[in-house]
């Protein structure tokens, strides 16, 4: 039997960061806490207002993870976490604007132009993420976005959602 109860969550989640920390995945163990302490205080009523300094520490350590685990390899380092979190946010609500029955140019487009995007770039992304061409983060971000948004949010919604983020990247 699971539990409802936020602290019985954050408390789990904890409990994995915490064996994380101690088997030497010091970062990993440290953006799994951030996120599951951002996720009971929103559960607690904290406006996104109020948590946005955490959330800024969580894509700071996130980032700082993914030029970790690139190292000194040859080609371009990863893009800020803040502009995968869009183009992975914008594919997603492209792949769900689809499932709705929507077709992929028309919901291309209405996603590419309400997050300020490049409507080619963001349909070549969005193909590459389903050839399994992009890094896993980024890949996980559109899963967990395509998950959530599936069939609760409005496209309205999902609209708001890509120009809050604009800002970040």
């Amino acid at each position: 039997m699971t539990s409802d109860d936020p602290g019985d969550a954050l408390d789990a989640a904890l409990k994995d960061a915490g064996r994380l920390y101690d088997s030497g995945q010091r970062l990993e163990a440290r953006v799994r806490a951030l996120h599951a302490t951002l996720d009971f205080l929103k559960s607690m009523g904290f406006s996104p207002t109020q948590l946005r300094p955490l959330g800024d520490l969580s894509m700071h350590a996130m980032h700082e993870h993914l030029l970790d685990m690139h190292g000194k390899r040859p080609g371009p380092k990863p893009k800020s976490i803040p502009q995968q979190l869009l183009w992975a946010s914008a594919a997603a609500a492209v792949t769900v604007l689809v499932s709705r029955g929507s077709n992929v140019t028309r919901a291309t487009n209405t996603i590419a132009k309400a997050a300020g995007l490049d409507r080619k770039r963001l349909r070549n992304f969005r193909d590459n993420i389903n050839r399994g061409c992009t890094h896993t983060v980024t890949t996980k971000m559109y899963d967990e976005k395509v998950e959530k948004w599936g069939a609760s949010l409005s496209e309205q919604v999902m609209v708001d959602a890509l120009k809050t983020l604009r800002p970040y990247c």
